[in-house]
């Protein structure tokens, strides 16, 4: 049974190093990588108590 690792990926530039990071791993190793993308990591919705208002300046960032 293959190794498999499984990455929290997204569309900043530290999920994707964690993805690069992640293949370099899994190749010698013959093993498989599976790439969960997520929208955010937090158990609860933040913008439902702070206002569009921040979450439109977080996008535009």
């Amino acid at each position: 049974m293959p190794l498999t690792f499984v990455v929290l990926a997204g569309f900043y530039p530290a999920a994707h190093r964690a993805v690069q990071y992640a293949d370099g791993l899994v190749q010698p190793l013959r093993g498989e990588l599976g790439l969960l993308h997520v929208n955010r990591a937090s158990l609860y919705a933040p913008y439902a108590l702070m206002g569009e208002a921040l979450h439109a300046e977080e996008l535009a960032r």
